[in-house]
């Protein structure tokens, strides 16, 4: 298992390396967009209420995150959304 996800982050990293120089923007992706996104998808996915729950949490947690993010709040609405 750990082998999968150092490849999917290796994936990842590569990908953002084509998408962007920007060391900082990459960072953003990495550090506080994906884990917003990936907790919102595991909410979004599980039927188990406590999992529901606890999923939901870690997901609120990270948007708050997300939202404090010089990156986040330079953007305008449009750019946002995008």
């Amino acid at each position: 298992m750990a082998q999968g996800i150092h490849a999917w982050w290796q994936w990842v990293t590569q990908a953002l390396k084509v998408s962007t120089d920007d060391l900082e923007l990459q960072n953003w992706v990495l550090m506080y967009l994906l884990p917003w996104t990936y907790w919102q998808q595991q909410t979004d996915k599980t039927r188990h209420p406590q999992l529901k729950s606890d999923y939901q949490k870690a997901a609120e947690r990270a948007y708050e995150q997300l939202l404090k993010h010089p990156i986040t709040q330079q953007m305008d609405s449009q750019k946002s959304q995008e």
